[in-house]
């Protein structure tokens, strides 16, 4: 019997790399098998995030960017090579980074099962009233059997371009049953409809199944994206002590050695940042680990000179990479309220108004935060960045509160809109 690997939640800091072959899936295009690629394994055999190595490179496929993730997708695997299907015939849906993974992955099992599970019951309770009936009518009462008709018909056109071989087993059964009211062979509607509610039952089971492998790739995104953010708020939180006047003031503390050993933690800080690859996060952290490395050398330079003055060159950096970290927690905070906000749609669910007077204090603040200056550093969240995005998010969290307090009521679906454009330009 072979042991079960035991299970770790993923850290960006101490990844676990792979090595296995596989197929992408991409959007227009034929399916891309890939052998010996490495990546990061996030849950064994099913969640992977592509990482920036030579065995990777493929110009022009954008599925395969590195810190992109990459998830199984079985339903897929099972309709083109089988269930038995070796690791290359393997086919993994790619997510434009953590943020999206998370919201894709989720979806599905919360349409699952809260739109499609209910709406087979549906369909099974109606076969279900169909073969009794057909115990029980006569030819003569053409006014029932011309209401069930009318129901199935709804049902047939309601789900007339399945592509689930269990739905469309039960589609055409459903059809088969339809078509024998008014025929001499009323007895075999009773098993047609058996073996039509007994397709529905496996592709509950199936939806089920679903859900819960998408539940546990879910939990796993969390539980990443909250050890990311845990980095971010790390980062913040040295550049504070770096930023105070007394951080290497002038005095007898201030040595060339003490001074040495500070650039030397921010070398090897920039290096530990260098290597996480997990999108959105990895091109903050990119910046930052060149800003730290740029102060780290000024700090040494001062070392060599004994000069004070190029200390004080080096806080510039400190300042941009500690307004960064605050562009990265104003980004997480907007993806919390689309994803809450997509859960609602997902589910048909009605918006609380409790729920949202508290989303619209959020966005209030966000909104704030993004239009004025920093405290602590005096600038502008993107000052002295090489891409400045303030002006191309600003208008669009502006606009998801202005549609979460329609006068007429709140447009949920371009909240939605709103907020993702605010999110992709991060």
């Amino acid at each position: 019997m072979s042991e079960v690997a035991p299970f770790h939640w993923p850290d960006p800091l101490a990844p676990v790399f792979v090595t296995r072959d596989l197929t992408v899936l991409r959007e227009n295009h034929k399916p891309l098998p890939l052998r010996a690629v490495r990546l990061i394994e996030l849950l064994p055999g099913c969640l992977y995030e592509i990482t920036l190595c030579d065995s990777n490179v493929h110009d022009g496929v954008r599925e395969l960017r590195h810190g992109r993730i990459l998830s199984l997708n079985l339903k897929v695997t099972r309709s083109l090579k089988g269930d038995d299907a070796g690791e290359l015939a393997q086919c993994f849906v790619s997510y434009d980074g953590v943020y999206k993974a998370r919201r894709g992955l989720g979806r599905i099992g919360r349409r699952g099962s809260s739109l499609e599970i209910p709406d087979l019951k549906k369909w099974s309770c109606a076969l279900d009233e169909m073969m009794h009936a057909s115990w029980e009518l006569k030819r003569e009462e053409t006014g029932d059997r011309a209401k069930f008709k009318m129901v199935v018909a709804g049902i047939v056109n309601g789900h007339i371009e399945v592509r689930d071989q269990d739905k469309r087993g039960a589609l055409e059964l459903t059809r088969q049953a339809s078509t024998r009211w008014n025929s001499e062979g009323d007895g075999s509607i009773p098993l047609l409809c058996l073996e039509g509610q007994g397709h529905l039952a496996s592709r509950i089971q199936a939806v089920r199944g679903i859900g819960r492998r998408m539940s546990l790739r879910e939990a796993v995104l969390e539980a990443y994206i909250d050890r990311l953010r845990e980095i971010v708020m790390n980062v913040a939180s040295a550049q504070e002590v770096r930023l105070a006047d007394t951080w290497l003031a002038s005095g007898t503390d201030r040595t060339p050695r003490k001074v040495r050993e500070e650039a030397s933690r921010l070398a090897a800080e920039a290096l530990r940042l260098r290597q996480i690859s997990a999108r959105p996060f990895s091109g903050s952290f990119a910046h930052i680990a060149q800003d730290l490395e740029t102060s780290a050398g000024l700090l040494r330079e001062a070392a060599d000179g004994r000069n004070g003055d190029t200390i004080l060159r080096a806080k510039e950096g400190f300042s941009r990479a500690y307004r960064a970290t605050k562009l990265r927690d104003a980004h997480w905070e907007l993806e919390e309220l689309l994803l809450q906000a997509s859960i609602l749609v997902d589910r048909r669910d009605m918006l609380h108004p409790v729920r949202r007077e508290i989303w619209h204090h959020d966005l209030r603040a966000i909104h704030g935060r993004l239009t004025h200056d920093e405290p602590i550093t005096g600038k502008p969240l993107d000052y002295g960045f090489k891409r400045p995005i303030l002006k191309s998010v600003v208008p669009h969290v502006h606009l998801a509160d202005v549609y979460l307090m329609g006068r007429i009521g709140t447009d949920l679906e371009n909240v939605i809109y709103e907020l993702k454009t605010a999110c992709e330009r991060f």
